[in-house]
């Protein structure tokens, strides 16, 4: 029983994910953390193309996240989990301000 219940927390964690964009080194470091590992997304700031909001259907709601399109229309999401779009338009805009895009 305890395997078990080991076994599902293992699973249902969710990697934590920090995004950082760095004017002074030119980069953006999108950083996943869990249990299964860390992963590190590095781009130059030159290379982002723009900003999107990708949209889920969830039963009866929508929900948000954020993805960096960089060139040749690669797409990051700045999270993998999906929201409210409100936080997600909000994160867009805070980012768009401190890049000056």
């Amino acid at each position: 029983m305890l395997i078990m219940m080991a076994i599902a927390a293992y699973f249902s964690t969710s990697p934590v994910t920090t995004c950082t964009f760095y004017k002074s080194i030119d980069k953006v470091f999108v950083e996943r953390k869990s249990l299964r590992g860390n992963q590190i997304i590095e781009h130059p700031l030159e290379n982002i193309m723009s900003f999107d909001i990708q949209e889920k259907q969830f039963k009866y709601s929508k929900l948000y996240r954020a993805v960096i399109v960089v060139k040749y229309f690669k797409e990051i999401p700045i999270n993998p989990q999906y929201t409210d779009e409100r936080s997600i338009r909000y994160a867009v805009s805070r980012i768009h301000s401190f890049l000056k895009i």
